[in-house]
C-alpha cells in the first residue's frame, strides 16, 4: 500500500506475530484526524497482539477503534505515537463520548515514540536551550520529512474515549506524555502499569470529564 501497511473497512479483524515494517502514514497535524500504519480508518473488533509496531513515521504505529485490543506488543521508535484511540470515520462510536469504546490495552510495551518531535523545539534560558529538539540524535529518524510541533505526542493517547482500560504496560522514555487521556474521555481505567523515564513532558495527563461517575482512576501505577 502506498501510505500505510494495514487499512482496512472491515470489523474484526486479527493481526498476529508479524513485525511491522517502516511506513509513511500521512498526518493531518490534529489531534482527531493523526494517521497511523495500522487500523487508519479505526475499525471495529481488531484484534492485535504479538507484534513489533516500529520505525513508522510521521505518525503513529495504530489507530485504536471501539472493541480494538492492544496486548503483548512492542510498540517503539514511531513518530508521533505508538498509538492513538480516536474516532476517525464513525464505525464505533459511542454516544456519550463520540469516540472509541470498549479498548483494551494490555501487556505492551510502549517505548521512544515521537522520534519525528511533534513537542517542538525547545528554548528554557535557565538550561541554556535555544530550538532545543529534546529527542536525541541517535533517535531521531530522518524519513519524519517536515514537521510543525504542535504538542501532540508522545507514548499514545486517547480522545473522547469510554471504557478504556490501559493495564500491565511497560511505558518509558516517549518524548511527551507516557499515557495521555486528553480530551471528553470517559471511565477509563489504568492498572498495574509501570511508567518511567518521561523526558521533557509529564508521564501522564488526566481527561476532562463531564462528571463524577465518568472519573478517571489510577491505580497500582509505578
Amino acid at each position: 500500500m502506498a501510505s500505510l501497511l494495514f487499512a482496512a473497512t472491515l470489523a474484526s479483524c486479527e493481526i498476529g506475530k508479524v513485525t511491522v515494517p517502516p511506513s509513511a502514514p500521512s498526518v493531518v497535524v490534529h489531534a482527531v484526524l493523526n494517521a497511523g500504519a495500522i487500523n487508519q480508518e479505526t475499525n471495529t473488533g481488531w484484534t492485535i497482539q504479538y507484534n513489533t509496531i516500529t520505525l513508522n513515521v510521521p505518525g503513529a504505529g495504530v489507530m485504536a477503534g471501539a472493541g480494538n485490543v492492544l496486548k503483548d506488543n512492542c510498540l517503539t521508535l514511531n513518530g508521533q505515537y505508538g498509538f492513538q484511540s480516536s474516532d476517525v470515520n464513525g464505525f464505533g462510536r459511542d454516544s456519550l463520548t463520540g469516540g472509541p469504546y470498549g479498548v483494551v490495552i494490555e501487556g505492551n510495551e510502549i517505548s521512544y515514540n515521537d522520534t519525528c518531535d511533534f513537542s517542538g523545539l525547545l528554548s528554557n534560558k535557565a538550561v541554556g536551550w535555544r530550538n532545543h529538539n529534546p529527542v536525541p540524535v541517535q533517535y531521531r529518524n530522518p524519513k519524519c520529512g517536515k514537521v510543525v510541533g504542535d504538542g501532540n505526542q508522545g507514548g499514545f493517547k486517547l480522545w473522547q474515549t469510554n471504557g478504556v482500560t490501559v493495564s500491565g504496560n511497560y511505558i518509558h522514555n516517549n518524548w511527551g506524555p507516557g499515557g495521555w487521556a486528553d480530551t471528553d474521555n470517559a471511565n477509563t481505567t489504568w492498572t498495574d502499569n509501570r511508567i518511567t523515564e518521561m523526558r521533557e513532558r509529564p508521564s501522564l495527563r488526566k481527561s476532562r470529564t463531564t462528571s463524577p461517575s465518568q472519573a478517571t482512576t489510577w491505580p497500582g501505577m509505578t
